[in-house]
């Protein structure tokens, strides 16, 4: 369940302009307004995200267009496999993590049974990048 401190951060943070926050992304940049509510939000966002979900955020966004379970799934086990070959294996089931990401605004569900990547969840992969203490292995290449 989310956080209602995350949430209220989120909203908070969003500056009244949480509709073009939450906007689907693609493959461009975060918009102004989800940078500025990444900055006030990262935090406490980072603490609810693994670096598998975050996995997740990677795969949807460099698709940059709505992509089904199982298309993400493919993509980000492998993604995990390649950067932790030790690691835990990447579950079966992706879609309680694409759920969990929709539910922090990261990510939206498209077209029933699709998902893809909002301007928020844009910036919070933009901010992980510089994150070396949680996220390093999430951009091996």
């Amino acid at each position: 369940m989310l956080d209602p401190a995350i949430a209220a951060a989120i909203v908070s943070a969003s500056g009244g302009i949480l509709e073009k926050v939450l906007e689907l992304s693609g493959r461009s940049e975060p918009n102004t307004q989800a940078k500025k509510a990444i900055a006030k939000t990262y935090e406490k966002l980072a603490q609810e995200v693994t670096t598998n979900s975050l996995r997740v955020l990677i795969v949807l966004r460099q698709a940059g267009s709505n992509q089904a379970p199982n298309q993400v799934l493919g993509v980000a086990r492998t993604m995990a496999k390649r950067q932790e070959p030790d690691g835990e294996a990447f579950e079966g089931d992706i879609r309680y993590r694409l759920k969990f990401l929709c539910l922090l605004g990261l990510v939206q569900p498209v077209g029933g049974s699709e998902y893809a990547i909002t301007h928020f969840g844009t910036a919070f992969v933009s901010r992980a990048r510089d994150d070396n203490a949680r996220y390093s292995k999430a951009f091996v290449a």
